[in-house]
C-alpha cells in the first residue's frame, strides 16, 4: 500500500515537522506585536496623564 511506504511516511513527517515549526515562528510573531501594541498603549496613556 502506498500510505505503508517507507519514502511515504518520510514525507509526511518531514511536512508536519515543518508545519510545526511554521506555527512556532507564526506564534512567537504574534506574541512580539502584541508585546509592542502593549508597551505603545501603555506610553500613550503616560503621555496624555503626565503632561
Amino acid at each position: 500500500m502506498h500510505f505503508e511506504s517507507a519514502e511515504y511516511q518520510d514525507k509526511l513527517k518531514r511536512a508536519w515537522r515543518q508545519a510545526a515549526g511554521r506555527n512556532v515562528l507564526l506564534s512567537q510573531i504574534f506574541e512580539q506585536a502584541q508585546d509592542i501594541i502593549t508597551v505603545a498603549t501603555l506610553a500613550a496613556g503616560l503621555f496624555v496623564y503626565v503632561p
